[in-house]
């Protein structure tokens, strides 16, 4: 009976670690469609021939990982997968000089075209291209946008939202406030409108992610999305996506975190927002309440490097925000001759029999006016300051 158990338990662990590492790979695959990009091209002789056979060389500036494809017989070669940032491209054939085109930038879901065009000569001796223009992605159909990590540090963010820099991008704008209301049951994030579609219909992607909560929204309780120093690039693709990103009718955010590189980078932040230095807002009363005060800290810090140089890396972020708002809240109550039985056009009531009297307590547990507006109806105006963290 101990053996069978045991067997039993055996086989249980297998399909389990089996069910892990399907997982595990299935996800790997999905992640890579949607956060690497891609290199192809085809290589041509002098004579527009094209050239077979080829050792094409892919080399991450940053990293030192390098790839390495073969053209086949139409001289074609393609090296996916990869992730995105500067590349060397080195083409080498026997009875060819080798040639390299230096710091290809390759951006998030991007497919490259690098052709290269060989010359008769000694493989030792090389043909080096630095400066050309930028490769455009001819492979794809898809309209998209891409907002590079020197755009997401540079611009302006209230609450250091990412998700406020999409609108940037054709055919993407805020929701109207019917529509983007933010609630428990709507979310708290930032509603946004891609291609034309409703806030829920359109997908958020983080390294391959989907970040959605259950209404359909993106952003945390704070309302916003942080990551501005985590976060290195992000394309919002409007139209024509490709079947990995499926499911939704509007268009795609997909954003790609940072990496570690051969070298340290770090940095550190704080970002102080506080109501002594804010004006008074143009619709400011007299009568009303002075604004109380807002204060908002956001603070934070980035490093990464090599743990092993060109082979294992690291990278980590922190970000923290602090906020302490107080809000004005309007409340319509009885004044001080509704408290007495006395209304605009009606006769006095006389409060004095038993039932009148419990009506009379109730009056009294609202609180005293703060605004001595008489709004003609037997009530006036109280504020409230409403403290929020």
């Amino acid at each position: 009976m101990r053996s069978l158990f045991s067997l039993f338990a055996t086989s249980v662990r297998k399909t389990v670690l089996a069910i892990l590492f399907l997982q595990m790979f299935c996800l790997g695959s999905t992640s890579a469609q949607t956060t690497t990009a891609s290199i192809e091209g085809t290589i041509t002789d002098q004579s527009n021939a094209s050239v077979a056979k080829v050792s094409v060389t892919v080399t991450n500036l940053d990293t030192g990982a390098s790839r390495t494809a073969t053209t086949d017989e139409a001289g074609f070669f393609r090296v996916t997968d990869l992730p995105i940032g500067r590349y060397d491209v080195r083409a080498e054939v026997e009875g060819f000089k080798s040639f390299v085109r230096h710091a290809v930038v390759l951006t998030i879901g991007q497919s490259a075209v690098v052709n290269i065009p060989m010359t008769l000569g000694e493989t030792s001796a090389t043909v080096s291209v630095t400066a050309e223009a930028p490769v455009i992605d001819l492979a794809s159909a898809s309209v998209s946008g891409l907002v590079e990590q020197s755009q997401v540090q540079a611009l302006p963010l209230n609450q250091r939202n990412i998700l406020a820099l999409i609108p940037l991008q054709a055919n993407a704008a805020f929701a109207d406030s019917g529509n983007g209301a933010q609630s428990v049951g709507r979310g708290f994030g930032i509603k946004l409108s891609i291609g034309g579609a409703r806030y829920n219909q359109s997908n958020f992607l983080f390294d391959g992610t989907d970040i959605r909560d259950s209404s359909g929204s993106v952003g945390s309780a704070s309302g916003s999305l942080m990551g501005v120093d985590t976060v290195q690039e992000f394309e919002v693709v409007s139209t024509s996506y490709t079947a990995e990103y499926g499911n939704y009718t509007g268009g795609v955010f997909n954003a790609v975190t940072k990496s570690g590189t051969n070298t340290f980078h770090g940095s550190a932040f704080e970002f102080l927002r506080n109501s002594a230095f804010d004006a008074q807002p143009y619709n400011f009363s007299r009568t009303a309440p002075a604004a109380q005060p807002f204060r908002r800290n956001q603070f934070g810090g980035a490093i990464g490097g090599p743990i092993f140089k060109e082979k294992t890396f690291f990278f980590f972020s922190y970000e923290g925000l602090r906020q302490a708002v107080t809000s004005n809240n309007a409340f319509t109550i009885p004044n001080a001759n509704a408290r007495l039985g006395i209304l605009p056009g009606q006769a006095p009531v006389s409060l004095t029999s038993p039932a009148q009297l419990a009506v009379q307590q109730w009056l009294n547990a609202y609180p005293t006016p703060t605004v001595f507006t008489d709004l003609g109806n037997g009530t006036e105006q109280f504020f409230q300051n409403q403290a929020h963290t």
